[in-house]
């Protein structure tokens, strides 16, 4: 999967462009191989977890940590993008933000989905403790 981000990065390495991945699967690799960040929808969602993957390297300790979230994060954009953008505003409205779920003529939430989004909150704080963020 790194090859296709390496020759991105490559190639705007020395210009004024920057490489930005959208996608969580492919993160970690990007970032790896020199990408400038991530611009997805869902970071949104959980803007301190994609803060902290970009903002650490690999050193001693790191390595597995960054994998492990990387994976989480790919977990949680298949789930949250299979109800976005109603669940992308879900999410944070079960954070405590004084939003509607209301986007593009949809507001509601099939019973599945709101539980799908509440364990992920739950594995999302366990994450966030551990990491001290």
């Amino acid at each position: 999967m790194m090859e296709p981000t390496k020759g991105k990065n490559a190639a705007a390495r020395g210009t004024r462009m920057s490489v930005l991945n959208a996608n969580a699967a492919p993160l970690l690799d990007s970032l790896r191989t020199g990408a400038d960040g991530c611009c997805g929808v869902i970071a949104n969602t959980h803007p301190k977890l994609y803060a902290w993957l970009y903002e650490q390297n690999d050193g001693p300790g790191m390595h597995s940590d960054r994998h492990e979230l990387s994976v989480y994060l790919s977990a949680v954009s298949v789930v949250e993008a299979r109800a976005y953008p109603v669940c992308a505003k879900y999410d944070p409205q079960q954070c405590g933000l004084p939003i509607t779920t209301y986007a593009r003529g949809e507001s509601d939430l099939q019973e599945a989905n709101r539980a799908e989004v509440v364990a992920l909150l739950r594995t999302l704080r366990r994450i966030e403790e551990r990491l001290r963020l």
